[in-house]
């Protein structure tokens, strides 16, 4: 991951466990965002919703993101 990269979390569809080198985050200034959708409220799960797409589209490697909410 690039210096000051977002991992952004979202769901488990693909598995519960990960693993990685807690010395990449730090040295790297690495910012980890998740999604906690069962334990928010609507207005919550909205924003959270917002924040780590938004995060998603900010910094696409190739393309553009174009992402609508309703």
């Amino acid at each position: 991951m690039e210096p000051h990269g977002r991992l952004v979390l979202f769901g488990t569809s693909a598995g519960s466990e990960a693993t990685l080198q807690l010395r990449d985050v730090y040295r790297n200034g690495l910012r980890i965002l998740a999604y906690a959708d069962l334990r928010l409220t609507g207005e919550q799960r909205r924003k959270g919703l917002e924040v780590a797409l938004g995060a998603l589209a900010d910094r696409a490697v190739t393309g553009k993101v174009i992402l609508q909410l309703r």
